[in-house]
């Protein structure tokens, strides 16, 4: 099977009814007001100035060094501002990704699929630059429905969550409040030496497959329930882009551009073992992020159960 980057089972998700050959509808998942990131053009380049005129007056020559000051104290030299001290904090962070899914049955007509995470973030931010280690605490997809005949709903077991890898990540937030980080990748279901440009793996048990989730059944499972229900088993690469600011009591709100890709293994049936195809949704406002700050006790369990006061 040959990779593409437009061919999934699952992909990063609000319900969304469509039939076949209409606009999906969309359910903005308390999206926010992101219109002045989707307004803004490219940063201007800064203007240098008009080069000086040539006066015609020759530079006065350099007279040497001084003559050394042979008494008085030496003076205390300027060590300027002291050092930036980085500072810790936790924040929640939810991430909504729209794709629209095409009928895998006729191949005509797509349903808007949106899946929705919620993730535990442990951040240092020294001046200009922030890290944080990132932790999956939830995640769930919307119902795909072309029809009434034709639907499906992914879900992710226990296990996809509790052994999902811990995400290393860097990202710039200004003093005024801009936030960008770019190339910001996620592998499941496989151990790549570049886990940016390695290829993934095509079939269990080809070189980088790994078994990410501990079940026993190759890369990472994930159920499919509707006309035909089971499990399939992938590998998957996601490389995000962020582009956000900070509004009120450091709040970020953003864009979320996932680019992903992704492989199937296996399945539980043979139907289920094939791609089906998607693309980004093109509403950018569709895919968003937002972080807020949280108490320094907090861990998955206290941002799943306040969702609905912190977003």
């Amino acid at each position: 099977m040959g990779l593409n980057m437009r061919k999934s089972v699952f992909l990063l998700g609000a319900i969304a009814l469509t039939a076949c050959g209409e606009e999906p509808v969309n359910n903005d998942n308390n999206a926010p007001d992101l219109s002045d990131l989707l307004d803004a053009g490219p940063t201007p380049v800064a203007d240098a100035g008009q080069p000086e005129a040539d006066t015609g007056v020759q530079p006065t020559p350099d007279a040497g060094e001084p003559t050394a000051d042979a008494g008085g104290p030496e003076p205390t030299p300027d060590t300027g501002p002291p050092a930036p001290t980085p500072v810790a904090e936790l924040f929640a962070m939810k991430a909504v990704s729209a794709i629209l899914q095409r009928n895998p049955v006729i191949g005509r007509g797509e349903a808007q699929v949106v899946t929705t995470q919620y993730m535990l973030v442990d951040s240092e931010r020294l001046a200009d630059d922030f890290s944080w280690t990132e932790s999956l605490c939830s995640i769930s997809t919307s119902e795909a429905v072309w029809n009434i005949a034709v639907r499906a709903r992914t879900s992710y077991p226990e296990a996809f969550v509790t052994h999902f890898p811990v995400q290393d990540r860097q990202a710039i937030w200004t003093e005024s409040g801009e936030f960008n980080a770019n190339n910001l990748t996620s592998v499941v279901g496989a151990r790549l030496a570049n886990p940016l440009t390695d290829p993934l793996p095509t079939e269990a048990g080809a070189a980088g497959e790994l078994d990410s989730d501990r079940d026993g059944n190759p890369g990472v499972t994930v159920n499919v329930a509707g006309a035909v229900s089971g499990s399939v088993y992938v590998a998957q690469r996601s490389i995000i882009n962020l582009r956000g600011r900070e509004r009120d009591n450091r709040r970020i709100e953003g864009l979320w551009e996932s680019n992903d890709q992704q492989v199937v293994l296996g399945a539980s049936t043979g139907i289920l073992n094939r791609a089906v195809e998607n693309r980004r949704d093109p509403d950018a406002a569709r895919s968003f992020f937002i972080m807020v700050p949280i108490a320094d006790d907090w861990d998955c369990s206290d941002i799943n159960a306040n969702i609905d006061d912190l977003f």
